[in-house]
């Protein structure tokens, strides 16, 4: 298998997922914003959710969990207002269940530790292929 340049701004960007790169953002809502980069796109449930993921792109970023990829997908807006009943809530849940499935299929590679939800062992299969596709695991020794 050919390796490819691993590059998530262009992964992402070309796929309708917004870089939220100044820290007055307020959905970044996070501090230590030169720690990582943030994306994010809405998804449709029975409401708008507007899900954020939280990327490991340079070898600076590597400080967090010591790997390339996704670290961790969340939802930071959802149009109906609360309080949230368990409806809601699980429609945010399905809100990332299919932001994993959008980056999967779009080419972007998770942390190797990441736990999916929904298919668990078809999108870690999947994950593993896209991590060694961009030969993470080398360049997290390299550069880690």
């Amino acid at each position: 298998m050919k390796t490819k340049r691993y590059n998530p701004l262009h992964i992402l960007g070309a796929n309708g997922w917004k870089w939220r790169c100044y820290s007055t953002d307020e959905v970044i809502q996070m501090d230590d914003t030169d720690d990582y980069f943030v994306y994010t796109m809405e998804f449709l449930g029975e409401y708008h959710t507007l899900v954020r993921a939280v990327v490991a792109q340079h070898s600076k970023h590597l400080c967090i969990d010591g790997h390339y990829g996704v670290l961790w997908i969340d939802a930071v807006k959802y149009e109906n207002n609360p309080p949230y009943s368990e409806r809601d809530l699980n429609d945010m849940i399905c809100a990332i269940e299919l932001a994993e499935e959008n980056l999967l299929t779009i080419g972007m590679p998770f942390t190797s530790d990441y736990r999916f939800h929904g298919n668990k062992a078809n999108r870690k299969r999947r994950n593993d292929k896209l991590r060694k596709l961009y030969n993470l695991d080398e360049l997290e020794k390299r550069e880690g």
